[in-house]
């Protein structure tokens, strides 16, 4: 028969990696900060439960739900002639400047658009504070609203509030228009044509005009 003959003394390998301190990005490679012994085996990664953040770790890839520290331990298993090893290192998270889509500071709208919460044009996961939503919009003349961040990552950035100076222009006269004022000339008094009018502002378009008075007359028997 055959028979193997184990090496009862495994060649040590080598893992390392220093505590490291990032910003919020959502998800973070944790095996980059690791070096791993090129004869190791195949590494697993596994989050510790004294990490302080909340997330989850699928193969290296961190997903972060909240900041804090997060505690990575690392493991490869016997290879051949080659040991085992561990190596656990803490990945610190602090906020990030801004939340993403953040907003300009100034910002124009139609004059269809009369309070602040008729404005449906903030990026995704923004929303108009409470406070400003019942705001009237003035033409020409700018009023400031807060637009704040809702997103699920709420809480990891810096910024995530901007006051927004808002335009609301005048009244581009495109929609519908309508006669206003008009009365038929009789042969006793002038009409009028009535004045062509704006239907969203009220503006006059077109003055009306007089109409003389009827020179025949028309009787009903």
């Amino acid at each position: 028969g055959t028979f193997t003959i184990q090496n009862k003394d495994y060649t040590p390998v080598t893992i390392s990696g220093s505590d490291v301190t990032v910003t919020y990005g959502g998800t973070l490679n944790v095996s980059q900060y690791f070096t791993i012994d090129e004869n190791a085996g195949t590494p697993t990664y596994k989050l510790s439960d004294a990490s302080t953040g909340a997330g989850t770790l699928e193969g290296a890839t961190l997903t972060m739900t909240t900041l804090g520290t997060f505690v990575v331990k690392v493991r490869t298993p016997i290879n051949g002639v080659y040991n085992k090893g561990e190596h656990t290192l803490t990945i610190t998270v602090n906020k990030a400047a801004s939340a993403p889509g953040l907003p300009n500071n100034t910002m124009e709208v139609d004059y269809s658009k009369k309070k602040v919460r008729d404005i449906t044009t903030l990026p995704e996961g923004w929303a108009w504070q409470d406070a400003d939503k019942d705001t009237a919009l003035t033409v020409g003349t700018a009023v400031k609203a807060t637009a704040v961040y809702t997103g699920a990552d709420k809480g990891n950035y810096e910024t995530e509030s901007v006051e927004i100076s808002i335009t609301r222009q005048k009244c581009a006269h495109d929609g519908e228009k309508e006669v206003v004022g008009a009365v038929d000339a009789t042969c006793k008094e002038a009409g009028f044509t009535g004045d062509t009018k704006c239907k969203a502002c009220g503006e006059t378009l077109i003055p009306g005009t007089v109409i003389d008075k009827l020179t025949t007359h028309s009787y009903v028997n």
